[in-house]
C-alpha cells in the first residue's frame, strides 16, 4: 500500500545484513585474495629479475664470444701473412734456383 515511504526496521535490518555481509567477505574473502595478488606480484617480479640477469649473461656471453672472434681474425691474419711471406721466399729460391740452373 505505501511500497515507497522507508520503512525504518527495514532499513535497519538493511544495514545490518550489509555488515555482516562486509565482515564475512573481510574474513573470507579478502585475505585470501590480497594473498593471491601478492603471490601473482611475487611471482612477476622474480620472472623479471630472472629475465634481467638471462640478459645480462647473454651480453657477458655474446661480449666474450665477440673477443674470441677479432682475437681468431687476428690470428688467421698473422698465419695468412706468414704464409704469403713462406710462399713468398720459396718463389724466390725458385726463381734463384731457375736462374742458377739456366746460367
Amino acid at each position: 500500500v505505501d511500497l515507497l515511504s522507508p520503512h525504518p526496521g527495514l532499513i535497519l535490518w538493511t544495514i545490518i545484513t550489509f555488515l555482516v555481509v562486509l565482515v564475512i567477505l573481510k574474513a573470507k574473502v579478502w585475505g585470501p585474495l590480497l594473498a593471491a595478488l601478492d603471490e601473482r606480484e611475487r611471482g612477476i617480479r622474480e620472472a623479471l629479475e630472472s629475465a634481467d640477469r638471462a640478459r645480462q649473461e647473454a651480453q657477458v656471453q655474446q661480449a666474450e664470444h665477440e673477443r674470441r672472434l677479432a682475437e681468431a681474425e687476428s690470428q688467421a691474419r698473422h698465419i695468412v701473412g706468414e704464409a704469403r711471406e713462406a710462399a713468398a721466399k720459396v718463389g724466390e729460391q725458385v726463381v734463384a734456383d731457375a736462374k742458377e740452373e739456366a746460367e
